[in-house]
């Protein structure tokens, strides 16, 4: 009875130390990850092959597309729809700033129709 005794609390002691290890380890990677996403974030805000809010500003109304590319770079994403011979085109660009920072320029028949811009870094 006494050896019973003794496996089942070595047992259970070594699912302790198994289960504070894990714990101790999850908690090491959780940190690991953290850093990672702040070195991520920080370099999202000064990335500089990407337009921040001085470019953003230089967009105006009634610019064409060619003009706002020109300032922007490359659109990252275009949504077009035509309805009664209006033309109206959503055009997002990655920018400099916080993670998923973006522009998203308006334009009505070819021209620049609004702006709007989220998380965007100087």
């Amino acid at each position: 009875m006494k050896t019973v005794l003794k496996i089942i609390i070595g047992i259970v002691l070594a699912f302790v130390i198994i289960g504070i290890g894990m714990v101790a380890c999850t908690g090491a990677f959780i940190n690991e990850v953290d850093k990672e996403m702040t070195k991520t974030t920080e370099e999202a805000k000064t990335d500089e092959s990407k337009p921040g809010l001085a470019e953003y500003e230089q967009v105006e109304t009634g610019m064409t597309i060619e003009e706002v590319n020109a300032i922007l770079g490359e659109p990252t994403d275009t949504t077009v729809s035509e309805s009664d011979g209006l033309k109206m085109e959503m055009v997002s660009y990655d920018a400099r700033g916080d993670l998923g920072a973006n522009i998203l320029v308006t334009f009505t028949n070819g021209a620049v129709d609004s702006k709007t811009q989220t998380g965007v870094a100087e």
